[in-house]
């Protein structure tokens, strides 16, 4: 339980960065998570799903692990422009991020 505050206030404070954001103006953002919907990030995404369309008028599709393939197809999609918000491993990311 101590962990998820932490991540929870991540989370939100992720979404009102974007809605804050100059780049703010698409109407439908896509997020892609690392697990299903139904393990850690799924919940945080679905939160913040709720959080953002509650709040504004974007729209934010999730699609959970395997939906757009595997770790490299997802961040090439996310370096590319094409996801506005992925959850990946740091493990994987720390190869492409010096």
């Amino acid at each position: 339980m101590s962990k998820t505050l932490p991540r929870l206030t991540t989370t939100l404070s992720l979404a009102a960065l974007a809605l804050t954001s100059a780049q703010a103006g698409a109407a439908n953002w896509k997020y892609a998570i690392e697990e299903s919907l139904s393990e850690v990030q799924g919940v945080y995404a679905t939160k913040f799903k709720e959080v953002i369309e509650a709040n504004s008028d974007h729209k934010v599709q999730i699609y959970p692990f395997g939906t757009l393939g595997e770790s490299v197809d997802v961040m090439e999609q996310a370096q590319a422009g094409l996801l506005q918000f992925v959850d990946q491993s740091p493990g994987f990311t720390g190869s492409l991020i010096p």
